[in-house]
């Protein structure tokens, strides 16, 4: 409990991201993130499902997990695993939602 404690507080989410069976973490702002699904909330508000739980518990996440390797192994179902204060919520995120997923790898990928 003392790591939830400490990102919370900190308001930052750090990401693991799996892949090629190596673990790397990255760590974001909370606000970043939280800004930037209720963006995506707002335009897709037609279908915004995804957008609109992320918003919901990413207040009090800690840690999301991108199991890179998984979600090539299963993809019918690729998902995230959000680490929170009341527990672990996985996320299935459908292929076909590209610019969630474009945000997604972009805060994995990037350098800042």
């Amino acid at each position: 409990m003392k790591k939830a404690e400490n990102h919370v507080k900190d308001n930052k989410i750090v990401f693991e991201i799996i892949e090629d069976g190596k673990t790397r973490f990255k760590t974001r702002k909370k606000s970043e993130i939280i800004y930037m699904m209720e963006a995506i909330k707002k335009v897709y508000y037609l279908d915004n499902q995804i957008a609109t739980k992320l918003c919901e518990i990413l207040p009090k996440t800690y840690s999301i997990v991108v199991n890179r390797d998984r979600n090539i192994d299963r993809p019918e179902e690729p998902k995230i695993v959000c680490e929170t204060d009341n527990g672990i919520v996985p996320i299935i995120i459908i292929n076909q939602n590209k610019i969630l997923w474009s945000h997604i790898n972009n805060w994995c990928d990037s350098e800042y």
